[in-house]
């Protein structure tokens, strides 16, 4: 599973940014689109290109536009 690094670096961590936690390279930043349920929330999609993996983190628009 690729992602933050963890709980607390995520909240910390800018909105195009991400670290791999099991091989720690950087993930690529590569979508964001609006959430299909929650109109005030977006979905942020990284991919891992050494693990082969993705991932998506919920953001509040607000927030992520503010990173």
């Amino acid at each position: 599973m690729c992602g933050f690094d963890g709980p607390d670096s995520s909240m910390n961590a800018p909105a195009h940014t991400a670290n791999c936690p099991k091989c720690r390279n950087a993930m690529v930043y590569v979508a964001v689109t609006p959430h299909p349920v929650v109109p005030h929330m977006q979905r942020t999609t990284f991919v891992c290109y050494a693990c082969n993996q993705t991932r998506t983190y919920m953001l509040p628009v607000a927030e992520a536009a503010a990173k």
